[in-house]
């Protein structure tokens, strides 16, 4: 049997993967939630240069914040009109973490959660829940970092 009729093995096909680029951004840095119902809101940050986010979500929680959630909600802004629009594609959904999910100590609660660009301009609220138990003494502290990749 010749060479060129022996079955010759499929090309290995190259799966390329999007790179971190160096705009990789801090939208909170150790926020603390002591407060029922509080919210707090990032900064906007431009990302039209991107097509996809990796957010990593860091809840630390001190004390007993007993029966207490946190949401993270991504918005991204209507630039026609100034309006702020939630993410729901995917786990953006329902980004919600119970206090007995979270637990306390150094590192708490971290994720990574991927998802699109499809906007403009994106920016982070985390939001405790109303009817909690925070306060001075029972609180979470939230970092939310993001990669960018185009």
């Amino acid at each position: 049997m010749s060479k060129e009729s022996e079955p010759q093995p499929a090309p290995a096909i190259e799966r390329k993967r999007p790179t971190p680029t160096k705009d990789d951004h801090t939208f909170l840095h150790k926020k603390v939630l002591n407060a029922d119902g509080q919210e707090i809101i990032s900064d906007p940050f431009n990302v039209s240069a991107f097509r996809e986010f990796m957010l990593h979500l860091r809840i630390v929680e001190t004390g007993d914040p007993d029966d207490s959630t946190v949401e993270t909600i991504v918005q991204f802004l209507n630039t026609r009109s100034g309006e702020w629009h939630d993410y729901e594609n995917g786990p953006f959904g329902l980004l919600l973490y119970e206090e007995d999910a979270i637990g306390s100590g150094a590192r708490g609660l971290a994720v990574n959660v991927s998802g699109r660009c499809v906007g403009k301009v994106m920016r982070v609220k985390i939001v405790a829940a109303e009817g909690t138990t925070l306060d001075a003494d029972n609180y979470f502290t939230v970092t939310v970092d993001a990669e960018f990749m185009d």
